[in-house]
């Protein structure tokens, strides 16, 4: 049996007689939670379901909601609508994507995608709110302390963070630049209150940087994987506090 996959931020893609799509799933067999799929296995049949792709490949059936289509208007901006028929759902949607991007007359089918779209933006707004809300709470009795959430993606893992300033309390919950270094890659989160950077590992990380404000951080791990903070195994769907005094400053020299 096929394993399902819930997809958002999708696109559907065609490079000479071939499709693709790309997005970030739910939960991949191969890729885990929350994970960015870049490419997928050769398309075996799309068909559209009360307003759902099911766009099926060799080893996975994706569910591709038309209101999550990523109407990421430069990817669309330059390409013409004569290279796409409307013989099949995948270019059916190839084409709304194009005349939506490049404010072209629509028709009844691609006016509907153009609805559902926003709509589908304003529910995943809410989504990210209710999040951030969420992480903030389980903050709310402490100071000096932070809340980082890994998932698959790497700069889809949320940092929240509540400290005792001279200005009062703030709060924050943001996502890290990924830096694509030379010898090593690293992640950071860092703002005009706190600094907290790492190396990242498989499976894993290794701190190098710590501001003094952030005491203790909570770490939860939302893989299908053990995970490992500074050598510390942390359990699928298991959470750990460290303290600051565990790090050690660490160069790449």
């Amino acid at each position: 049996m096929k394993s399902e996959v819930n997809m958002k931020n999708w696109l559907v893609t065609k490079y000479g007689k071939n499709y693709n799509l790309e997005g970030t799933a739910d939960k991949h067999p191969k890729l885990g939670m929350n994970t960015f799929v870049a490419f997928t296995s050769e398309l075996v049949k799309a068909n559209l379901e009360r307003n759902v792709l099911i766009y099926e490949t060799q080893n996975t059936i994706y569910k591709c909601p038309l209101k999550f289509i990523n109407l990421d208007t430069r990817r669309f901006e330059e390409k013409k609508l004569e290279d796409y028929t409307e013989d099949n759902v995948c270019e059916k949607i190839i084409r709304a994507c194009i005349k939506i991007s490049q404010n072209l007359e629509l028709d009844k089918f691609e006016e509907n995608i153009k609805k559902m779209v926003n709509k589908g933006k304003e529910e995943l707004i809410a989504k990210e709110c209710e999040m951030k809300k969420q992480m903030l709470d389980v903050l709310k009795e402490n100071v000096n302390i932070g809340l980082l959430r890994i998932y698959n993606s790497t700069d889809e893992n949320p940092f929240a963070y509540r400290i005792d300033t001279k200005e009062g309390i703030k709060e924050k919950v943001f996502y890290p630049f990924v830096h694509s270094g030379m010898f090593q890659d690293s992640v950071l989160y860092s703002d005009e209150v706190i600094d907290f950077r790492y190396f990242p590992q498989y499976n894993g990380m290794d701190t190098y940087a710590w501001s003094e404000n952030l005491e203790k951080i909570i770490v939860e791990n939302h893989t299908e994987d053990t995970y490992y903070f500074n050598n510390t195994e942390i359990k699928s769907g298991d959470k750990k506090i460290f303290k600051r005094h565990t790090h050690k400053e660490k160069t790449l020299f």
